[in-house]
C-alpha cells in the first residue's frame, strides 16, 4: 500500500533526469522554454501523449516510469481519471478526500497499479479517514508498524 497514491499520479510528472542535456525551447512540447514550463505543460493530461513520446524518445523516464505510464496512457486518452481531474494537483486533492476513496482505489485497481487485496486494504484505510494505528497516515504507517513496540497494535489494525 505504501506509495499507492504516488504510483497513481506518476503519470503526470516527468523526472527530466537528463535536464541539463535538453535544449530549450522544445518544439514538440509547445515550445516550452525551461524545465519548469515543460513540467507545467506536461502536468496537463491533455498533453500526456506528447509528453510521454518526448520523454520516451529522449530517455527522460526510467524503465519503471515508462512501464507505469504505459499502463495509464489508455485511461488518459479516454479521459477516465478519478473525478475527471486534469492535473496531478487536482487528482491528488480529489483522491485525498475520503469521500472519493472508492473511485480512486477502483481506478488504481483497474489501471493495474494495485492488486485486489491491496485495494481492499487501501479502501479500508481510506474509510477510516486515512488514519492508521497510532494515528499514522498512509506514508508513515509502514515506518510506525516496523517498530516492534507497535506490532500488536498494527496486527490488530490489520485484522480489523
Amino acid at each position: 500500500m505504501k506509495g499507492f497514491l504516488f504510483v497513481l499520479f506518476l503519470f503526470f510528472s516527468f523526472s527530466f533526469v537528463a535536464a541539463e542535456e535538453i535544449s530549450y525551447p522544445i518544439t514538440e512540447l509547445n515550445d516550452c522554454a525551461s524545465e519548469e514550463e515543460c513540467l507545467v505543460f506536461c502536468d496537463d493530461i491533455t498533453h500526456a501523449d506528447l509528453c510521454f513520446s518526448y520523454a520516451k524518445e529522449n530517455g527522460l523516464m526510467s524503465d519503471e516510469e515508462l512501464e507505469e505510464f504505459e499502463k495509464i496512457l489508455p485511461f488518459l486518452k479516454e479521459g477516465k481519471t478519478p473525478g475527471g481531474c486534469t492535473s496531478e494537483a487536482a487528482c491528488d486533492m480529489y483522491c485525498q478526500d475520503t469521500e472519493n476513496a472508492d473511485e480512486c482505489i477502483n481506478f488504481a485497481l483497474e489501471a493495474g497499479f494495485i492488486k485486489e487485496e491491496d485495494a481492499e486494504i487501501a479502501l479500508a484505510f481510506m474509510k477510516r479517514g486515512g488514519v492508521g494505528p497510532g494515528g499514522c497516515t498512509m506514508d508513515a504507517c509502514e515506518t510506525y508498524c516496523e517498530d516492534a513496540s507497535h506490532m500488536s497494535e498494527c496486527v490488530d489494525f490489520a485484522y480489523e
